[in-house]
């Protein structure tokens, strides 16, 4: 399974990438505990707010985003 963690673009480049690497690695140990899922078939990958499926230049932009 391939887990991927993306942030909005508001803080800095390297802010956004550590966060979007936390919440990745949050839901990879939740699917580890709760639904014993081995560890090596997970992949985690993070990419801050550098690859945006959409804009999120606005609040409101954010909102439909799931921001």
């Amino acid at each position: 399974m391939i887990l991927a963690g993306f942030t909005d673009p508001i803080g800095s480049p390297e802010y956004n990438l550590h966060l979007s690497r936390r919440r990745v690695e949050s839901i990879s140990n939740y699917l580890q505990t709760q639904f014993k899922i081995a560890k090596d078939r997970l992949m985690t990958l993070w990419y801050g707010d550098l690859a945006p499926v959409m804009s999120s230049d606005t609040e409101e932009q954010r909102r439909q985003a799931g921001y």
